[in-house]
């Protein structure tokens, strides 16, 4: 993943003021990846599923998603 240097200011930005932890953690795993984290180191930090780390990555590449839409509990 290569973001751009404004892309990545941007995502710092509204990672430091995100409340809710789960957009919090999907711009963490698009910034770590950017900075060559594996997929695996990512899911290990965040503690998820390396499945779920993917699927944010591919969200995010695919259609800029941060936000999760299912709404949780």
């Amino acid at each position: 993943m290569n973001l751009t240097q404004q892309q990545k200011e941007v995502l710092e930005t509204q990672h430091k003021k995100e409340r809710d932890r789960r957009i919090a953690d999907r711009i963490k795993a698009v910034l770590l990846r950017n900075e060559g984290w594996s997929q695996i180191q990512i899911a290990q930090a965040l503690r998820v599923r390396p499945e779920t780390v993917h699927d944010h990555l591919s969200d995010f590449e695919k259609k800029q998603k941060l936000k999760p839409e299912n709404g949780g509990s």
